[in-house]
């Protein structure tokens, strides 16, 4: 084969959200840009969104099983929500998965190279069966397990006193007791249906991360990077999607409520994301007391801001909008309230605004830690989440100064990849 011929071929899988997609859609645009031959898999409802950024698209995660997940009542919650994420996404999504890579190893002779996150286990068992590359894409340091500090068991910190052995102790009894109950049997039974041997290692601990490459999609800057993760990490920084390479233009009614003024009040954006409904009604509940006091102008975003009975009710200092660019609005800011998710943690930082988070499960609780180590927010455990000490929490952020954005968290857009998606970009080319 030619030169040209040997260039390699990429695929770039990802389930679960909007922000779950976004860091491997800014990749996959990126490559594409470059004239790679890229193609990204991922949940059917997720197609319109890739192909607007004119990347090819292959479902893993037909629609029907993508909105049950996202509506499941346990998805929240500390402990059962991943097994909702197992159960729901990633175990459906395996034979699709290595059915579509199987397809494009077959399509061409030249090497495929694969990144997935790990979530999408389908592409972890390809690597058994087909000539591909693999790198494990982690969007944020809890998918790397540890015995350093911040170290949590879904909402509960352990305590920075306890000793290693008991650290180690806690990880054997999640595995033995929750984890591989939960995946081993199904991906053993799998494995011995495709000519596989059963797994000899934990499947969190260890086998779900790709033997050719694990890439962590944060700055070494988050927070304190661990000395012990079980597999070497390259760490790129944040891959911060945005769609546009020119934002829209705000509509008018809303650049005039967030344009700073000697005599209004300091603006706080509220954006209560995907979390519970108790989390919209607490944050919605501390937001009205803030607008009425004159403590400060709301700008609440997110799904539930047409919903009057989890969003505070309209007043000269409330604005409420289903979705605006929060690279577009947190420059105005002076406190930034959300879930906890990596993507609005990473869009936090590169507007420099502090930031209240409100964890709920998944990386949240690890997420706020590291924010409060950087100085740049606070992480709210359960009981702070709610009445007085939320509103607390709120008006600290209000009160704190803006910090510098740091210098390896910038926005990646169309035609401008960041500095993280080009180095992305390099290390699965082998550069």
């Amino acid at each position: 084969m030619s030169g040209a011929d040997l260039r390699p071929r990429y695929a770039i899988a990802t389930l679960g959200s909007a922000g779950d997609l976004h860091p491997f859609l800014a990749v996959a645009r990126a490559l594409h840009e470059q004239g790679e031959d890229v193609c990204l898999l991922s949940a059917e409802p997720h197609r319109d969104e890739v192909a607007a950024q004119g990347v090819p698209f292959m479902p893993i995660l037909d629609a029907a099983a993508h909105q049950r997940t996202l509506q499941h009542p346990g998805l929240w919650h500390p402990i059962r929500g991943f097994g909702v994420l197992w159960r729901h996404m990633a175990v459906p999504a395996i034979d699709p998965t290595v059915a579509a890579l199987r397809q494009l190893c077959t399509d061409s002779p030249r090497p495929l190279r694969v990144l997935a996150s790990p979530l999408t286990v389908g592409a972890r068992l390809a690597r058994e069966l087909l000539p591909l590359h693999l790198s494990t894409g982690h969007l944020a340091p809890m998918g790397l397990r540890s015995c350093e500090d911040p170290m949590f068991m879904g909402a509960w910190p352990v305590p920075r006193w306890l000793p290693r052995p008991m650290r180690q102790g806690l990880w054997a009894l999640l595995d033995r007791s929750k984890l591989e109950p939960m995946a081993a049997p199904r991906l053993n039974a799998w494995r011995l249906a495709h000519g596989l041997p059963v797994l000899r290692e934990p499947v969190f601990a260890r086998w779900l991360h790709a033997p050719d490459q694990v890439l962590g999609l944060f700055p070494d800057t988050f927070g304190p990077m661990a000395t012990d993760w079980p597999v070497p990490v390259y760490c790129t920084g944040f891959p911060l999607y945005e769609s546009h390479a020119t934002p829209p233009a705000l509509d008018a009614a809303l650049a005039a409520f967030c344009a700073p003024s000697p005599q209004a009040p300091p603006l706080l954006v509220a954006f209560p994301g995907s979390a519970s409904g108790g989390r919209h009604a607490a944050l919605a509940e501390a937001a009205q007391h803030l607008a009425q006091s004159g403590a400060a102008r709301v700008l609440w975003l997110g799904q539930a801001a047409d919903d009057a009975a989890n969003a505070p009710a309209l007043s000269p200092r409330v604005c409420k909008r289903r979705w605006v660019s929060l690279a577009q609005v947190l420059p105005w800011a002076q406190a930034f309230a959300h879930h906890g998710g990596i993507g609005s943690c990473a869009q936090g930082l590169a507007a420099g605004v502090p930031q209240v988070l409100l964890p709920s499960a998944y990386d949240q609780f690890d997420n706020g830690a590291r924010l409060r180590w950087m100085h740049a927010g606070l992480g709210l455990a359960p009981r702070e989440q709610r009445g007085p000490a939320l509103v607390a929490a709120l008006r600290q952020a209000l009160a704190a100064p803006r910090g510098a954005p740091p210098p390896d968290v910038t926005p990646s857009r169309p035609g401008a990849p960041n500095a993280a998606v080009q180095a992305v970009c390099a290390a699965l080319s082998g550069g």
